[in-house]
């Protein structure tokens, strides 16, 4: 039986992490049901940052013997090889065949390009699965087999057990790097009648959103609950530092929700007739579950939102076109079945 070892992690920074690992770890034994798939977190990984020798052995990896070895998100940066250089060199020289699946990003920029593809040409991936256009566009040579894909964490809702109780009337805001915007007070009107009519008026005029502690105390909005989650149950030092001194705690918002296991947050994405936040994984499984998301902030990752035609999302609330999504996710199971061998 061939086997993959896949790694994730990083969740407690980023609960928006597992979003997209639970969903490759659920596409590669739905698409694979004769290769023995193993979920192994965290990875060498972006621990770097608490100075890690790139160059020591990492104990979780360096001694697997498998056939695949599979990593992903945005790993396709300036810290792709001093992140995953010896590691995955090592697995290489045993015969390890390498996957980049959902994978991304950072700057998108010819900077990043030039100190990246050298090591993807020393890895040479057996496989790569982007989860937007241009990394694709920049990256499919390098891999002997290449696919121009989506987010793996839009398959969270093929993935999550159903709920014990369904809310109806929840408005999900993702504001957990700073402030709340005053959405509610310039765009509340707006959002209650697309929830309930479907309709959206580009004409109306507005004032600059700004962030504010008025807006940050808001728990209703004609009838229906403002929920807040909030990605990250434990933050890298300097974000915890910085969110204290400017008081950015999350308990000191209503209805805030904050966890290290992603269930409770896919919960509240699939129950929110709408969730706008300034995290790209907050609006993807709200866009997965067949609801309205609205992304307020500039960020090249939107790019992803790109690939599935929902360009718009940095300018309004969008919602995709559920038939779509599910032909795209079929196709990359059989993808998977048809490369992995």
């Amino acid at each position: 039986m061939k086997t993959i070892a896949y790694y994730g992690g990083m969740w407690a920074p980023n609960i928006g992490n597992a979003f997209f690992n639970m969903g490759i770890n659920h596409a590669l034994k739905k698409s694979l049901p004769d290769v023995h798939t193993s979920f192994i977190g965290d990875p060498p990984g972006w621990f770097w940052r608490s100075r890690r020798n790139s160059t020591d052995p990492n104990i979780m990896i360096d001694e697997l013997q498998v056939d695949y070895v599979a990593i992903s998100g945005p790993m396709i940066c300036e810290e792709f090889e001093e992140v995953w250089g010896s590691s995955l060199l090592r697995l290489k020289e045993k015969g390890t065949r390498i996957i980049l699946i959902s994978a991304g990003c950072i700057k998108y920029d010819d900077e990043e390009y030039e100190k990246c593809a050298p090591f993807l040409e020393k890895i040479e991936p057996y496989l790569l699965m982007t989860r937007d256009s241009d990394t694709y566009n920049r990256y499919s040579d390098f891999a002997e087999h290449s696919y121009d894909g989506i987010c793996f964490a839009f398959f969270s809702p093929d993935y999550l057990e159903a709920p014990l109780n369904i809310r109806s009337r929840d408005i999900a805001l993702c504001f957990d790097l700073g402030k709340d915007y005053n959405v509610m007070e310039e765009y509340g009107q707006d959002l209650t009648r697309l929830i309930e009519n479907g309709e959206w008026d580009n004409n109306n005029q507005h004032n600059p959103l700004k962030r504010s502690s008025r807006a940050s105390r808001i728990s209703d909005y004609e009838g229906y609950r403002i929920v807040r989650p909030f990605h990250a149950s434990n933050p890298f030092i300097e974000k915890k530092i910085k969110s204290i001194i400017l008081g950015y705690q999350p308990f000191r918002k209503p209805n805030c929700y904050i966890s290290d296991i992603p269930d409770g947050y896919l919960n509240i994405y699939r129950n929110a007739k709408i969730t706008v936040a300034e995290r790209v994984h907050a609006c993807v499984p709200a866009i997965a579950f067949g609801n309205y998301a609205w992304l307020m902030h500039g960020t090249r990752r939107a790019r992803l939102f790109t690939r599935l035609g929902l360009d718009d999302i940095t300018r309004r609330p969008v919602r995709i076109d559920m038939e779509n999504l599910s032909m795209e996710k079929e196709k990359i199971l059989g993808f998977l079945n048809a490369t992995i061998t």
